[in-house]
């Protein structure tokens, strides 16, 4: 019976995480000063262009892990969503800036309090943007008296000034969120969890293999970075939609 039990609670934890709710942005928090015109191998060959040439990579790397927060239900992309977090990770042009770093955050209930806890908790120089980004991403509407499981992604590039050296982030809060009896969502006291990923792009790794990159990366604008990794989930004037 004791064996039972065990094999129970191992399954129901395991339909928790399949179940677990994938809400994402793509932040371009950098000035775009690549060549609207550049193509192919030019978007690598050249410092100016690799803001682009990031944003490029890491839409890759979703597509190959068919993660497609733009177009998918996001309570059904989190293995999509792990298999490309790994994959931008190992890619040999980003070089991590320092371990990665989680940390955790203890939620005393309410979207403000969790938006100071990333504060808090986030020691950065666009940490009030990042927060204000990640609190954003807590959706409004769900079922009715139902708690589920949630990570909010943020994916940036960065840019900072004239530097010609270009950053790129992995952003997430894994934490719970209850919806009350009105359908509207809540953030309860729990024990949340900060996690961040910071890379620097390697710009003469990406130079050297620009001819390789281009044959198998294709162009991803700005505006195209940020609309693919922007869940569909994600919408500023009707808020959340309740997906069946």
């Amino acid at each position: 019976m004791r064996f039972s039990t065990t094999l129970l609670v191992l399954a129901s934890a395991a339909v928790a995480l399949a179940q677990q709710v994938i809400v994402s942005k793509g932040l371009f928090i950098a000035r775009d000063e690549s060549d609207p015109n550049a193509t192919g191998a030019d978007i690598f060959k050249h410092p100016r262009n690799h803001v682009i040439a990031t944003g490029s990579i890491l839409r890759r790397a979703a597509q190959s892990s068919q993660y497609l927060p733009s177009k998918q239900n996001p309570t059904k992309t989190r293995a999509g969503f792990f298999e490309f977090q790994y994959k931008a990770a190992s890619f040999l042009g980003f070089v991590e800036y320092d371990v990665p770093y989680k940390e955790q955050l203890r939620l005393e209930g309410g979207i403000r309090n969790l938006e100071k806890a990333i504060l808090e908790a986030y020691d950065s120089y666009e940490n009030k943007y990042i927060a204000q980004q990640l609190v954003k991403l807590v959706p409004t509407k769900g079922q009715k008296d139902e708690t589920k499981s949630y990570v909010l992604s943020l994916v940036t590039i960065n840019k900072r000034n004239a530097n010609n050296y270009v950053e790129t982030k992995l952003i997430n809060v894994a934490l719970r969120l209850k919806t009350n009896d009105k359908g509207e969502i809540e953030v309860p006291a729990q024990n949340a969890y900060l996690n961040v990923r910071h890379f620097v792009v390697d710009a003469t790794y990406l130079e050297k293999n620009a001819e390789k990159l281009a044959q198998n990366v294709e162009k991803a604008t700005a505006a195209d970075f940020k609309e693919f990794f922007s869940s569909r989930a994600v919408d500023a004037a009707e808020g959340w939609f309740d997906f069946e």
